[in-house]
């Protein structure tokens, strides 16, 4: 594992704690580059969150207010389909969410 993987994978480890807290939080997953440990100074953070239920435009205001205001940049999806992605940054470094409602047998 490159230098710049357990990097980005810490980072990554830091800023989930924000939003596994939220008892709706079932499963959380690291893909791209980072999760092939093929990245560089020039790859995003792709993760993806299940949950039972999807969390409230305020839990996940708050959860990026507690990863040191990260700035939100766009939110793609429909809560209605019982998925929605953010894309936000945090130091500098871009990352890219799916927030996905879990689905059980």
């Amino acid at each position: 594992m490159t230098d710049k993987t357990q990097y980005l994978l810490k980072l990554v480890k830091r800023n989930v704690k924000a939003y596994i807290t939220n008892p709706k939080t079932k499963a959380v997953m690291v893909t791209g580059s980072v999760a092939e440990g093929l990245c560089d100074e020039y790859s995003d953070c792709d993760v993806m969150l299940y949950y039972d239920e999807l969390p409230s435009e305020e839990e996940l205001h708050l959860a990026r207010q507690q990863n040191q205001g990260s700035e939100l940049i766009g939110i793609l999806g429909d809560r209605q389909e019982g998925a929605i992605g953010e894309s936000f940054l945090f130091r500098r470094q871009k990352a890219g969410g799916r927030r996905q409602k879990a689905t059980h047998p």
